[in-house]
């Protein structure tokens, strides 16, 4: 057996009295980060037109706008960002592009934002060459994460394979690169990335011969591969095997078409770039 590792919102101080530096602490790890200054004046900007246009919405404007940058972004070494997921210590490969994006306007002139960026991507770039079938991973090897019945690695949180998961790190660098024009980002560890989610895709059009298999015991049917692990038995159809949808729970039948469609978008991004 393998295994791996409500209420009201409310704003406690007006926004110009809000602190622009705040403790992140993951792991162990603590850390003062800066909220970049492009940030800061967007949110501020943000909150007045929502006095004009929605004063009911204005006190959450700027909280929502600046909730990714100072509760869920960490910095950690060799440049490298972990974005944490809500309430969970890990980062999704979907989830963290998708909290970063809205981000990347500002990069263009505000070099915190860019370098922030950057360090996302090459994380994501990072744990997908450690286990391109892995959804979420720790902000290092810690072995912490859910004990399932798969392949093992202490840097993954959960290993629910979701063709989603390495289409979302792709949207968001090929917005980044287009809209920057850094090329920085494109590393040799981005190219491994790259070629291995390329791999994994044309693997997965035969799953029959995929290396992957996904058990969770004692735990509810949607949470866990039928059949040993290996997921419904399917035929060849030319599109790729996805276990999971992006709501964590797993594919009853495994050519999920949505997630196909993005995966179609997303190597036509890795081409151009």
């Amino acid at each position: 057996m393998q295994t791996t590792c409500s209420g009201t919102l409310a704003r406690s101080k007006p926004f110009h009295l809000r602190a622009s530096y705040h403790k992140r602490e993951r792991e162990g790890i603590i850390a003062m980060m800066k909220t970049p200054n492009s940030l800061l004046q967007a949110a501020a900007e943000l909150e007045q037109y929502y006095q004009k246009a929605f004063p009911a919405a204005a006190p959450f404007a700027a909280p929502c706008f600046l909730s990714t940058i100072e509760t869920t972004v960490q910095p950690l070494e060799n440049g490298r960002y972990f974005v944490v997921t809500g309430d969970i210590p890990a980062m999704w490969l979907r989830d963290s592009s998708v909290q970063v994006i809205n981000y990347i306007p500002y990069a263009t002139h505000d070099a915190s934002v860019q370098t922030i960026l950057r360090g996302v991507i090459a994380k994501q770039a990072d744990d997908i060459c450690i286990d391109a079938y892995a959804n979420a991973f720790n902000a290092c090897a810690n072995g912490k994460g859910f004990q399932d019945v798969t392949h093992c690695n202490p840097s993954v949180w959960e290993r629910k394979y979701e063709v989603d998961s390495l289409c979302a790190p792709l949207y968001l660098a090929h917005r980044y690169w287009k809209e920057t024009g850094d090329d920085a980002i494109f590393s040799s560890r981005f190219q491994q990335m790259l070629c291995r989610i390329v791999e994994v895709f044309l693997c997965e059009q035969n799953h029959d011969q995929s290396p992957y298999s996904f058990e969770r015991p004692n735990a509810p049917q949607t949470d866990t591969l039928s059949c040993s692990g290996r997921g419904t038995p399917i035929g060849y159809t030319g599109m790729t095997w996805s276990g999971f949808r992006p709501s964590d729970d797993c594919c009853e039948y495994g050519y999920l078409i949505p997630a196909n469609m993005m995966a179609c978008i997303a190597m036509e991004k890795a081409a151009d770039i």
